[in-house]
């Protein structure tokens, strides 16, 4: 039975200093802005050693230094990227900008000559009201913008 107060009083301990740094924002935002910029290239960190991993063997099964193999490895990767992006960059940019005003015209089109209606269900003390919008936009539409359901009690 002390040992249940101990561990349970240092967790209580542990949750009011976390909801006190919680309270007092001025502690825990560097905090959470250094996290936010470091985590990103640990991440690919971590990407790029589980993935050269296995080559960075292969290579010292056939006697090349360690270091060499990873420097080796780097080059050859960087060299792959540059020449993906400067071959296929120009067409895949092409190809999403194409398809980018392509929807774009659809998009004006289909608003143009149809009218798609969407529902907004709105609970507000005990009465449902139906917004009807074109697009996610206010639609100023005669009788069926606005109607209220009572709810019984």
């Amino acid at each position: 039975m002390e040992r249940f107060f101990k561990y349970g009083s240092a967790i209580l301990l542990v949750l009011a200093i976390v909801f006190l740094f919680y309270k007092v924002n001025v502690f825990i935002k560097p905090v959470i802005d250094i996290f936010s910029v470091l985590s990103l290239p640990i991440v690919f960190s971590f990407l790029f050693y589980y993935l050269l991993r296995p080559l960075v063997g292969l290579l010292g099964k056939i006697k090349v230094p360690k270091y060499l193999a990873i420097l080796l490895l780097y080059f050859v990767l960087g060299f792959f990227l540059i020449v993906f992006f400067a071959y296929l960059g120009p067409i895949l940019i092409e190809q999403i900008s194409a398809l980018a005003s392509l929807s774009m015209e659809t998009f004006e089109t289909l608003k143009k000559t149809q009218s798609f209606k969407i529902y907004d269900y709105e609970i507000n003390f005990g009465l449902i009201r139906f917004f009807t919008t074109d697009f996610g936009l206010l639609n100023s539409a005669p009788s069926r913008s606005t109607k209220t359901i009572s709810r019984k009690h």
